[in-house]
């Protein structure tokens, strides 16, 4: 015994989070206790608590309240309204006392009706037991109370003497709403209970519990529970942490779970008309979202019944409804077709005589199941068309749930065993399979059951396909989910674990809002219904769906829905050709048919880009196909709009609607064809050719479609678009004017020269007699050689004159091979002797100073000035020719070819000459020039490999340090702090982390020709020595690689020299140097 409460207790409930206990006595003394029943505090109700709250209700959205026009109605204070509640003791009144505490613990109502009071009031106290508030005066106030868990009201019952209502309190006691129980107005009420989400108000009347529900701001009633027995109700209480609500008789304990469903018609097509039943109490709404896209809680039409129902079922065809309603069964016929069909008409009922309580009702092909249990278990019993019994199956366990689906009916078992039942069946087959916990969907398609539970796990059979979803529903040939990422997502039914990831961004994927559960599908019309939070509907359009419904068109070689849907959903019009090029251009009349009008086929052209969007933007994520397709279907505008030019100028010729469609089409190409759009204008466009221009100046800018009319030479058609443009009139007025006074061919010529295109205004120019000169100025103004010795090519004067020219031209460009050529053949020599000897071409220089009849010191000069130039330019072979043949100095010949490591031929000249001393003098120089070539080569690669060495160990054990170096001479784009780093300022780059993906963009030409300048210098301790050092070492390579047919050559002479010993020496180092480099090669 803890203790004794003296005066009786009338009330007593724990706080949510069982740390406290409120007590309230029969003298209206509130007491509050810990979990271990040690006082926390107490106080006792009076009347003074009544003038507490003196908050004034505007009445928000009550009728009083709202405008009703000019007069003395209209001039009523709206806060004020006609009758004041004055707190009138209902007519039921128990004078219990109840207690109720909101769902964080803080505060709990008191309900009671002290004599004193003269009315029921509810007091709201805090934890610490502080009277907060008492509600406003409310007449026909009784004592159930509940405080919705998450707060924001208190429900009590409110009875009149023509209706019973759910009033809701604010916690500072104003009213704030209310809705009707449609039940008989002197029908007591036991309690009221929230479930633990604040989503459903269980009311307990008698024999039963109501369970209601808010959508839209609107309070529905969806379902009436009674205990099996049908015994009396004496309690009713919910799960603290489930929906599962307990219902207490007088010999029985039952508990039952819940979970919202959507009942809704086929979701494939043809009878995909989105068909969606919900109950209100004994009104049952029915919409064809297809037809009629009604909002909530509004319905296209209704069905009224006797009692509330349990169950509804839709037919495969949408034209049958059944009602399980009480212990009857109602079948309903509608048509609904159009937006004006008529409500659904009873066509039969049934008083069913099943044993215990009905549970659900649903269609299987012709017939309807009705699931029923009792005390020892459950019975599926059939029904024909006309409601007559024909059989009954006893499942094998106990069933909690039964589907519809298009062939086949659903059961799952107490036990989560779930069974496929078929028109056919005498006898409950075996388990299709067995769920790991209770589903609050299901779905069925060929045979494989899908199953969504309440921890959001989705399974096909027992494989998980996904998890955190909200919702899914089965479509063929898909399964859509929502899920808790707000994310809407399609799989094939085929392949339903390639569910897409969150972040997907192919058309399987799209973000939805938040809180967003799926209502129905609607393929046929490429929609998806989806519920929020509040309860309005949004209808979307998933590319998926849509994408899927137009290559459905395209194959059935529709058009016409295909260029509708595209148009509707902005899907690029290039996926009409992408997706079945060949299809496309065997129809391209019917495409021109379907698309319906000229400015259609307009916008069809001018869309068009060479993308494939059957391989990007629209590839098709569901068809599985080894087939890679193209990302870009080359020259795709010109051969579209080439078919389509074929068809308009063909098969719709005489329609003018297609005129205008025939230029764009020229203008569309790549490259656009304006000159040959503008020629059509000019000549077939006459009445039409203002309308014409103005097309044209819509497709292209008018200044390139001025320049093109104007190389037309057609001046009126120029001024006509000219005036469409901006170009001040006091420009091209006159210069137009001045073109029309102009001859034919100066005119050609004036009009080209402002077009630059310089060819075609010679060409005009050549033309024009007495105009050489001012040909030859044009030719020197334009370089236009090449073109002038084409046109002049029937009057030889002209042509050298042009020819002079054209030499003087190539000199002055230093092409001089080119320029002596030309002087060669106008017998200009001296001038061609100039030109090879500008170029080194000493032969053409020698053999042409022949034809130029000089003399032999002048010869002898000119091969002096060439043996000097080719040895400036290191050509020893030419040069040592030279010395030899026209100069005759066997000397400087020798040791030319010495220098240029021909021993051999140095050798046969000095045998021939007998300067045999001094070939030994230039063998002796290559021999040394080679010894210090070698001896650089290797002092070289050791120096640089023993750094290259350093380098490496220092980067293997300090990166960082290896990547610091030198500050000075750092890279600009390389940053040595961790990307994941968000604040760090690193050395090199100057920027944070989360910028530095834009240095690329923000760099100069400048900062990279500096970046360049420091790799190629390759400075000691920066970060670009080992790149620098490995370049070096490859160029030393190429080096010695090139020199090895020099050395054979030294090596060659040395030993015809009776240099033996040095022959060997120069070999041995050698091979030394190659065989080193050889052997670490693969190790740098």
């Amino acid at each position: 015994l803890v203790g004794t409460i003296d005066n009786g207790i009338s009330a007593v409930a724990w706080s949510p989070d069982d740390e406290m206990i409120t007590l309230v006595s029969c003298r209206y003394e509130v007491t509050l206790l810990t979990r271990s029943f040690d006082l926390v505090a107490e106080t006792s109700m009076s009347s003074e608590d009544l003038s507490l709250s003196r908050g004034v209700s505007v009445g928000w959205g009550k009728r009083e309240t709202q405008f009703e026009g000019k007069g003395v109605k209209g001039m009523r204070d709206p806060t004020m309204p006609e009758y004041v509640d004055t707190g009138v003791t209902s007519v039921q009144e128990s004078y219990a006392t109840t207690v109720s505490w909101r769902g964080d613990s803080q505060y709990f109502a008191v309900s009671t009706h002290r004599q004193k009071d003269n009315r029921r009031a509810i007091r709201v106290y805090s934890r610490e037991l502080s009277l907060d508030s008492i509600s406003e005066a409310t007449d026909g106030l009784e004592a159930p109370l509940a405080w919705r868990p998450s707060g924001n009201v208190i429900c009590s019952i409110k009875r009149s003497n023509s209706e019973l209502i759910v009033a809701f309190f604010e916690r500072n006691g104003l009213r704030h709403g209310e809705f009707d129980l449609l039940l008989d107005p002197s029908c007591p009420i036991q309690s009221l209970a929230w479930n633990f989400s604040s989503t459903i108000l269980a009311v307990h009347l008698e024999r039963s519990v109501q369970l209601w529900t808010v959508s839209n701001y609107k309070w529905q009633l969806k379902m009436e529970v009674s205990l099996l027995s049908g015994d009396r109700i004496r309690s009713v209480s919910w799960d603290n942490s489930d929906d599962r609500l307990i219902l207490a008789g007088t010999s029985s304990i039952e508990v039952h779970e819940f979970a919202f469903t959507i009942t809704s018609g086929p979701l494939s097509m043809p009878h995909d008309i989105g068909l969606v039943a919900v109950l209100n109490g004994r009104k049952i709404a029915l919409t064809p979202l297809k037809i009629a896209n009604v909002p909530p809680p509004m319905c296209f039409r209704h069905i009224d019944v006797s009692e509330t129902p349990k169950s509804v079922g839709i037919s495969n065809d949408n034209k049958r409804i059944c009602v399980l309603a009480g212990s009857s069964l109602f079948l309903y016929n509608w048509t609904p077709d159009t937006a004006k069909s008529a409500a659904p008409v009873l066509a039969a009922s049934s008083e069913l005589k099943l044993e215990g309580r009905l549970v659900t009702a649903c269609f299987l092909e012709n017939s309807i199941a009705v699931l029923s249990e009792n005390v020892t278990g459950s019975t599926v019993s059939f029904y024909s068309a006309e409601l007559l019994f024909t059989h009954s199956i006893e499942p094998p366990a106990r069933l909690s749930q039964l589907y519809s689906s298009n062939t086949a009916l659903v059961a799952i078992d107490v036990n989560n065993a779930v069974y496929l039942l078929h028109a056919e069946a005498t006898v409950f087959p075996p388990p299709r399979t067995v769920l790991p916990s209770v589903p609050i969907w299901v779905g069925e398609h060929a045979g494989q059951v899908f199953a969504l539970t309440k921890s959001g796990r989705l399974y096909a059979d027992e494989t998980q396909i996904g998890k955190q979803v909200t919702s899914a529903c089965v479509s063929y040939p898909y399964i859509v989910v929502t899920n808790m990422r707000n994310m809407l997502k399609f799989a094939p039914l085929s392949d339903p674990q390639s569910l897409p990831a969150d972040d997907s961004s192919d058309e399987r994927c799209r973000a939805v809002e938040t809180g967003a559960k799926l209502v129905t599908i609607i393929p046929s019309k490429t929609a998806v219904v989806l519920q929020m939070p509040r309860g309005n509907l949004e209808t979307i359009f998933p590319r998926l769906l849509v994408i899927a419904e137009i290559r459905r068109c395209i194959d059935a070689k529709n058009y016409s829905q295909a260029w509708r849907l595209s148009l509707v959903n902005r899907v690029d019009l290039n996926f009409l050709y992408d997706y079945n090029p060949a299809l496309f251009l065997e129809n391209v009349d019917a495409v021109i048919a379907a698309v319906g009008s000229g400015e259609n086929i307009d916008i069809l052209m001018a869309s068009l880009n060479d993308e494939n969007t059957a391989a990007t933007k629209f590839r098709d994520t569901i068809t599985t196909s080894n087939q890679e397709l193209p990302l870009i279907h080359e020259n795709k505008q010109n051969i579209v709009c080439e078919a389509i030019l074929k068809s308009l100028t063909t098969t719709y010729a005489s329609d003018p609607n297609y005129s205008l469609s025939v230029l764009t089409a020229y203008l569309s190409m790549k490259p656009p064809k304006v000159e040959t759009a503008l020629a059509l204008v000019s000549k077939k466009f006459g009445d039409q050719l203002d309308e014409a221009v103005q097309h044209l100046c819509f497709l292209q800018d008018v200044n390139v479609l001025y320049d093109f009319a104007l190389g037309l030479y057609d001046l009126p058609l120029t001024l006509l678009i000219a005036q469409k443009s901006t170009k001040d009139p006091k420009e091209y007025v006159p210069f137009l004017q001045g073109l029309e006074q102009m001859s034919e061919l100066r005119r050609k010529y004036q009009i080209d020269d402002f077009l630059k295109r310089y060819s075609k205004a010679l060409a005009s120019l050549v033309k024009i007699d007495s105009a050489f000169n001012e040909v030859c100025d044009y030719i020197v103004l334009h370089e236009l050689y090449q073109d002038g010795l084409k046109l002049l090519g029937a009057d030889k004067d002209k042509v050298r004159r042009v020819q002079h020219l054209y030499a003087d031209f190539l000199y002055a460009k230093k092409d001089f091979a080119l320029a002596g050529i030309t002087y060669e053949m106008l017998h200009e020599y001296n001038s061609a002797v100039q030109s090879y000897k500008s170029k080194g071409l000493w032969r053409e220089a020698l053999a042409v100073a022949s034809k130029a009849s000089y003399s032999a010191d002048e010869l002898r000069v000119l091969a002096a000035d060439l043996a000097s130039l080719l040895t400036e330019s290191h050509q020893y072979s030419d040069s040592a020719t030279v010395y030899k043949d026209y100069l005759n100095d066997y000397e400087n010949s020798i040791l030319m070819f010495c220098k240029a490591y021909q021993f051999s031929d140095a050798l046969r000249v000095a045998a021939a000459y007998d300067k045999e001393s001094i070939a030994r003098d230039g063998i002796a120089d290559g021999y040394r020039h080679i010894a210090e070539f070698i001896s650089e080569c290797k002092a070289q690669y050791e120096s640089q490999t023993r750094r290259l060495e350093e380098l490496r160990k220092k980067k293997e054990q300090d990166p960082l340090a290896f990547y610091e170096g030198d500050e000075a001479d750092g890279p600009d784009n390389v940053s040595v702090a961790s990307e994941s780093t968000r604040s760090i300022y690193t050395r090199y780059t100057g920027l944070t982390s989360q910028t530095a993906g834009t240095d690329a963009t923000r760099r100069t030409s400048k900062n990279r020709r500096r970046e360049e300048r420091k790799r190629a210098r390759g400075k000691k301790g920066s970060v670009y020595e080992e790149e620098y050092l490995i370049n070096s070492l490859g160029r030393l390579f190429a080096r010695v690689e090139d020199t090895r047919k020099d050395v054979d050559s030294l090596i060659e002479a040395l030993v015809r020299v009776a240099e033996v010993d040095k022959a060997q020496k120069i070999q041995k180092l050698m091979v030394e140097l190659v065989s080193v480099l050889n052997t670490r090669t693969s190790d740098l």
